[in-house]
C-alpha cells in the first residue's frame, strides 16, 4: 500500500498515468494459495478392478464441477452503470421531501427507487437537504424509460397529495403524516450520511488527492472479478461506503485499487482479503464418510451381506422406477456371529477412533464455514443405511474386512434414508417415545405431559428457475386466541433461499454416516446449505402472491392419519416438489437438544409431456432428528454476514457440544471440553435403543400372532 503524507498527496489520475507508463508501484495485497481449486483428495485407496453396481443415485456435484456463484443478486443495469462513470443525467425530476424522507415502501429501496427499477432507469440525488420543501433527483437511461419513469413518479406524487391537485389521493397510496421537528431532523442527517456514503459507489474523481492508494491483486485465475462481483464490481459497495474508500479494477493488471484515508485503505484492503475467502467458502469440496461402530462389541459379524431395501411406496411405481433403480439400493447387514479375528479390544479401539474422526472432520467442517455467506444447518437423523454404488460380488456377500475397504475407496457412496426404515416400527414409535419420561420433556415450559406437545406443521415447496430452484420453507404453530377464545394458526417462521443450478436440494458440505452392521441403521451427521437467502419482496409477484396466499386447514392438519394436504395454495405451474411434515418436538433431559420425531410426505409435480401423470405422491413416512436450535441461532448469523465480513461464533467442541447441566448430571469440567459430545453419543445410543425395542416387541407379537394363526390351522 502507498501512504501519503498531506504534502505529498497526489491525485487519481496522476497516479494512474503515471502506472500506465511504468507499471504497478507495489506488489500489493496478494492471497493466492487459499483459493486454487482443491483436486479430489488422493489418499483414499484406489478403486478396485472388479465390477462396481453405479445404478444407484446420483452422486452430488463437487465444487470444481459447481459454477460460481455472485456475491450480489441484482446486479447494475445499464442506467446504474452510467451514474457510477460519473455520467450527467437525462432528466430531472423534483419529490417533496415528505415522501423521500418517511417512505418506507420496501427494505430494498424508497419507492421511487422501486419505479425506476421497474423502467429500467436509476435514480439518485446527491443533494444533502432539500429547498423549498422539496429536492432534486437526476434520472438516468435511455430517453423513452427516462421519460416512463418520470412520468410514473409524478403520479406517485399526484396521488399522494402532494400535487396540484391536493384532493386526488387513490387508495393505493396511504397518506403521509408529517413529520414532528425532531423525527425530520434525523431523517436530514441520515439522509445526509448516506448521500455522503452513495459517492464512494462511483467512479472516483481524477483531481481529487488521497491520503493513501492500496492495491490487491485478483488471486483467481478461473473466474473474472466481475464474473462473481458484477460487472461493477458492487459486490464491494457495502464495503465502499463502509469505509469511505473508492475502489476500482485494473483490467490490465489484473489488481484493484483503493483510494481514500490510510486506515480506511487498510480496512478496505483486509475485507476485500476476507472476500476472496467467501468466495473459496463456496468453492470446498464436500465431505463425506462412511464410518463403522460396535455398539455390543461382543458382537462381530464374519460377513456383510447386502439386502433389498423398499423404497417408499408412491402413487406412481413406474414413474419411480424410471428415476432410480430401486432393486439397486442395498441395505448392508452383518451376519455369521461367531470367532472373528477383530477381538473385542479391536473392536472398542475402532468404535473410539470412528467417533473421534466424527468429531474431528465436524469441527474442521465448521472452521471453514466462517466466511460462508448463506443458509447452513446442521443436523443429526436416525436413518436405514443403504449402500448406492459398491463392488459386487458373485453372492452377494463380503467378508467384514473386505466390506470395510470398501467403504473407504473413492468409488463407493452411501446414503441414510429420511424414514427411519421399518414402516411398523414408525408408526409405533410416537406412542412409545410419550412414555420415555426418564429421556425427554416437553420443550414448552407450559406442558407437563408428553402427549399434550402440540405438533409444529411445516411444508417445503421447490420451484424451477434456470438461474437455480427457489426453495421455500414455511413453519406453523398453533396459537391461542383469548378474544375469540379460539386456537389458531400463526406463521413462526418463513424463509426463501436460492438451490444450486441443477439440483433440488440444499447443498451437501457434510456427510458423514455412523453406521451399525447389526441393524443396518446410522446416525447420519448433515451439513447443509444454500448460498443464496432470498428477501420476500425481491421476488417476482407470481411467487410473492404464491407466498402470501398459503394457510392451513384445520380439519386436515387434525386427521394426521389420512394422506390429505393440510396447506393450501394457489397452482403454480413452476411449482415441481412439495414436502408436508407434522412434527413432534421434544427436550432431551439436562440438554438443550431437541428431538423431533416428525411424520412426512413428498409429492412430485410432472409435466404432461412425458406421459406421466400430473403428481406423484408419496406414501407418508417418519422421520427422526436431533438438533439444537443454538447451532440455528450461532449460523443465523452467516444468513445476514456482510461482504467481506466473518462470522463471529466459535467452532470448538464445548460451543458445538456442551456438557449437561441440570439434576443428575455430572459436573461441568472446563478442563474436558470433550465430555459434552461423549454425552451427545449417549443420548443417541439411547434413542437407538429406544427405536431397537419398538422394533423387537413388534416382531415378537407378529410371530405369536403367527403362531397362533398356524396353530388354528392345524387344529
Amino acid at each position: 500500500m502507498e501512504n501519503y503524507d498531506r504534502n505529498k498527496a497526489r491525485t487519481w489520475g496522476a497516479f494512474h498515468n503515471d502506472e500506465q507508463q511504468q507499471g504497478p508501484t507495489s506488489s500489493g495485497w496478494q492471497v493466492g494459495e487459499p483459493l486454487r481449486r482443491r483436486d479430489p483428495p488422493n489418499n483414499l485407496p484406489r478403486a478396485s478392478q472388479r465390477k462396481w453396481n453405479t445404478k444407484g443415485r446420483a452422486r452430488q456435484a463437487d465444487a470444481q464441477d459447481r459454477q460460481a456463484v455472485r456475491l450480489i443478486e441484482h446486479c447494475d443495469n445499464d442506467a446504474e452503470a452510467r451514474w457510477r462513470a460519473n455520467q450527467p443525467p437525462a432528466d430531472s425530476v423534483r419529490i417533496p421531501d415528505e415522501l423521500v424522507l418517511r417512505d418506507k415502501t420496501d427494505a430494498f429501496g424508497k419507492y421511487h427507487e422501486t419505479l425506476a427499477r421497474q423502467h429500467g432507469t436509476y435514480i439518485h440525488s446527491d443533494h444533502a437537504r432539500g429547498q423549498g420543501g422539496s429536492r432534486s433527483f437526476g434520472i438516468w437511461g435511455e430517453q423513452d424509460a427516462v421519460v416512463a419513469t418520470k412520468g410514473a413518479i409524478a403520479h406517485w406524487i399526484e396521488e399522494s397529495g402532494y400535487g396540484s391537485k391536493k384532493s386526488a389521493r387513490s387508495a393505493h397510496f396511504s397518506k403521509v403524516v408529517s413529520l414532528t421537528p425532531k423525527l425530520r431532523e434525523r431523517a436530514e442527517r441520515a439522509w445526509e450520511r448516506e448521500v455522503r456514503k452513495q459517492r464512494f459507489r462511483r467512479h472516483p474523481p481524477m483531481d481529487v488527492p488521497f491520503g493513501a492508494i492500496g492495491s490487491f491483486h485478483w488471486p483467481m485465475k478461473e473466474y473474472r472479478p466481475e464474473e462473481i462481483l458484477g460487472a461493477s464490481h458492487e459486490a464491494f459497495d457495502p464495503i465502499r461506503m463502509d469505509c469511505s474508500c473508492y475502489i476500482v479494477f485494473i483490467a490490465a493488471l489484473s489488481l484493484f485499487r483503493v483510494m481514500g484515508k490510510q486506515t480506511e485503505v487498510k480496512a478496505s484492503l483486509q475485507r476485500i482479503r476476507q472476500t476472496c475467502f467467501q468466495i473459496a467458502a463456496r468453492q470446498c469440496n464436500p465431505v463425506r464418510l462412511y464410518l463403522l461402530h460396535w455398539p455390543d462389541a461382543e458382537q462381530i459379524p464374519l460377513f456383510v451381506y447386502l439386502k433389498t431395501y423398499d423404497a417408499p411406496a408412491t402413487s406412481s411405481p413406474e414413474l419411480l422406477k424410471d428415476a432410480t433403480d430401486t432393486k439397486s439400493r442395498k441395505a448392508p447387514r452383518g451376519d455369521g456371529y461367531g470367532h472373528h479375528d477383530k477381538t473385542l479390544q479391536d473392536a472398542q479401539k475402532q468404535t473410539r477412533s470412528s467417533v473421534e474422526r466424527l468429531r474431528n472432520t465436524i469441527l474442521a467442517t465448521l472452521a471453514r464455514l466462517h466466511y460462508y455467506r448463506g443458509h447452513v444447518q446442521m443436523r443429526i437423523r436416525l436413518g436405514t443405511f443403504l449402500a448406492n454404488q459398491y463392488m459386487e460380488t458373485q453372492d452377494g456377500v463380503y467378508d467384514l474386512d473386505e466390506y470395510e475397504s470398501m467403504l473407504q475407496m473413492s468409488q463407493f457412496t452411501g446414503e441414510v434414508t429420511q424414514e427411519l426404515g421399518d414402516k411398523a416400527t414408525e408408526q409405533a414409535l410416537l406412542q412409545a417415545l410419550q412414555k420415555t419420561t426418564d429421556l425427554v420433556t416437553p420443550s414448552e415450559a407450559t406442558v407437563h405431559d408428553l402427549t399434550s406437545v402440540k405438533p409444529v406443521y411445516a411444508v417445503a415447496f421447490v420451484f424451477s428457475d434456470s438461474a437455480g430452484d427457489y426453495r421455500l420453507t414455511v413453519e406453523w404453530h398453533k396459537a391461542y386466541d383469548e378474544t375469540t377464545d379460539k386456537t389458531h394458526f400463526e406463521i413462526f417462521s418463513k424463509k426463501w433461499t436460492r438451490l444450486e443450478r441443477d439440483t433440488s436440494a440444499l447443498t451437501s458440505l457434510l456427510d458423514i454416516a455412523l453406521c451399525d452392521l447389526s441393524t443396518s441403521s446410522a446416525w447420519q451427521f448433515d451439513i447443509l446449505a444454500s448460498s443464496q437467502v432470498i428477501d420476500e419482496i425481491k421476488l417476482s409477484p407470481q411467487l410473492l402472491a404464491f407466498s402470501l396466499n398459503l394457510a392451513i386447514d384445520p380439519d386436515a392438519a387434525a386427521k394426521t392419519r389420512r394422506n390429505e394436504t393440510f396447506v393450501r395454495f394457489n397452482p403454480y405451474p413452476n411449482l415441481t416438489s412439495f414436502q408436508q411434515r407434522t412434527s413432534y418436538q421434544y427436550t432431551l433431559f439436562n440438554s438443550d437438544y431437541t428431538l423431533e420425531l416428525s411424520r412426512f410426505q413428498d409429492r412430485t409435480y410432472h409435466s404432461r409431456d412425458k406421459g406421466f401423470p400430473t403428481t406423484t405422491v408419496s406414501e407418508p413416512r417418519w422421520s427422526l432428528t436431533v438438533y439444537r436450535k443454538a447451532w440455528d441461532a450461532m449460523l443465523a448469523g452467516n444468513e445476514r454476514l456482510p461482504v467481506g465480513e466473518r462470522a463471529d461464533w466459535l467452532h470448538d467442541v464445548a460451543t458445538w457440544f456442551p456438557q449437561d447441566i441440570g439434576p443428575g448430571s455430572t459436573e461441568v469440567d472446563e478442563r474436558r471440553p470433550g465430555q459434552g459430545w461423549m454425552q451427545l453419543l449417549e443420548k443417541l445410543g439411547r434413542i437407538e435403543g429406544i427405536v431397537g425395542e419398538v422394533k423387537e416387541k413388534i416382531e415378537e407379537e407378529e410371530e405369536e400372532e403367527d403362531d397362533l394363526i398356524g396353530g388354528m390351522t392345524v387344529g
